[in-house]
């Protein structure tokens, strides 16, 4: 396929046109107009739009796997990106943006398939009390509406004594409220009883069932083949991360939570873009935890965003993409060829066992410590708004092997291994 056949779908409109012009920075929507920059994502590495209004320095959404990308500028963005590159992606990966409506605040990623398993909200219980019936059925209108005369019927004859709705009213003046009482009087000390908890009804008789306790736990299994990426939205709890053999991509464990809602669960796989994306997330006023294992084949690259709790990562040999809050995170045997982590009030330990071509670190008060084999020697290049950076490894400028930080009130340690 030809970059010139290629269509670029529009986020806003969802109307796809031709590319236009191949060497430009920037794209504009023949359909609304819209103009949008060109930015490659750090996490699934492909083209994005960014909306020219978009401001410096803040964060941007990629239009395809929904990762927030951080450091936008207008001018020497390295993340800067052509028309060409944005079709060349669209075509070669098949890219296409999810059905919806057009200026949505978020885009999520595009489902392609069928989902690979939809965990629904169960039945909510039933209430334990059935609202009661009412003492009195509504009564019967007194007089029905009289019927239209056929043509050439002669006309009823007139009501007489033992028929007369006026004598019958008068009877049931009386009868009525007299029923009225004696109904209420009757229901009063049943009410009374069924509120009461020792009344017999309360009590459970031997072998009857008691009340059916909401779930609180739910067991998750989650496996598809032929996954490049694994894109994983957590819960807070424990997240172990392993890489595996064979191509399948399996998620086991158990997800917990203590209020009445059960947590949102779903899992989507996109078949052009060989995509699997897990997404957990707590019900409102429903915390929830989970342990999970996850294992991953091959070089399958790694996506994770987990806001709280424990990561333990082991033998992975794919890309690696990690956003933490409140997290202590683990890795070791790490034969990745990249690694991107950003860590909010944690700590990051991590130890390779080949040497990577970039790491790329943002710590916010957190604390990281990097083990990298010293047969090769690494560029390192810091940004340091306060904190520290201790760089033990081999260093040069020109080498292909390159540790970026960036920290805000964090300390940084680099050690060969």
């Amino acid at each position: 396929m030809t970059l010139d056949a290629v269509q670029v779908p529009c986020p806003d409109c969802r109307l796809s046109s031709p590319a236009g012009r191949l060497g430009l920075g920037y794209w504009e929507c023949p359909g609304c107009g819209r103009s949008f920059f060109l930015r490659r994502c750090r996490a699934c590495h492909a083209v994005s739009h960014v909306g020219a209004q978009h401001s410096w320095h803040h964060r941007w959404q990629c239009v395809w796997c929904e990762h927030r990308n951080f450091g936008f500028s207008r001018l020497g963005d390295p993340a800067a990106a052509t028309v060409a590159d944005l079709v060349a992606d669209i075509g070669r990966r098949g890219l296409t943006l999810a059905t919806g409506d057009a200026d949505r605040q978020t885009q999520p990623i595009p489902v392609m398939a069928a989902q690979l398993a939809s965990l629904a909200d169960p039945a909510p219980a039933a209430p334990l009390l059935a609202p009661a019936a009412p003492l009195l059925a509504p009564a019967a209108p007194l007089l029905a509406p009289a019927a239209p005369l056929a043509a050439g019927a002669a006309p009823p004859a007139p009501p007489t004594a033992a028929t007369n709705p006026r004598r019958r009213w008068r009877g049931r003046r009386t009868a009525v409220p007299a029923a009225a009482v004696v109904l209420v009087l009757m229901a009063a000390p049943a009410v009374v009883l069924a509120s009461h908890p020792s009344h017999p009804s309360h009590m459970r008789h031997p072998g009857q069932a008691g009340p059916q306790r909401p779930r609180t736990s739910q067991q998750i299994s989650v496996s598809a083949r032929s996954v490049r990426t694994v894109y994983l939205r957590d819960v807070p709890g424990r997240l172990t991360v392993v890489g595996g053999s064979g191509s399948t991509v399996r998620l086991t464990g158990k997800l917990r939570w203590t209020g009445r809602r059960v947590p949102r669960v779903r899992s989507t796989v996109n078949r052009a873009a060989h995509l699997l994306r897990l997404s957990y997330r707590c019900a409102a006023a429903s915390p929830c935890t989970e342990n999970y294992r996850l294992v991953v084949p091959g070089d399958t690259a790694v996506i994770l965003s987990q806001p709280s709790g424990q990561v333990l990562l082991d033998g992975l040999a794919g890309p690696l993409r990690l956003t933490a809050a409140n997290v202590d995170v683990t890795a070791t045997g790490l034969r990745v060829p990249w690694l991107t982590a950003m860590i909010t009030s944690g700590q990051l330990t991590a130890s390779f066992a080949v040497p990577p071509g970039l790491v790329s670190l943002e710590l916010t008060s957190a604390q990281a410590t990097i083990q990298l084999p010293a047969s090769v020697r690494y560029a390192v290049r810091t940004q340091v708004t306060s904190g520290s950076v201790q760089a033990g490894v081999p260093q040069a400028t020109s080498s292909g092997h390159l540790v970026t930080a960036r920290l805000d009130s964090s300390s940084l340690q680099l050690r060969p291994s």
